[in-house]
């Protein structure tokens, strides 16, 4: 089966998946059907447990912003 050509174009412009998101603090992935719990306040780091988040705060608290 042959394509046409804006298959083909469509085809070739689709964005390859992103990475699944991994933890800042210990760099662990989300594992499948697991979401990582994001920070409350900025919405934008993500990390795996609790204990990952308090873990990092000294550092993440420098940088993170209300959403």
């Amino acid at each position: 089966m042959k394509l046409s050509a804006k298959a083909r174009c469509s085809e070739s412009s689709r964005q390859p998946r992103a990475e699944s998101p991994v933890c800042k603090y210990c760099k662990s992935s989300a594992h499948s059907g697991e979401k990582l719990m994001r920070c409350s306040r900025c919405k934008q780091t993500a990390y795996c447990s609790g204990t990952c988040q308090s873990s990092d705060w000294p550092t993440h608290k420098k940088t993170c912003a209300k959403a």
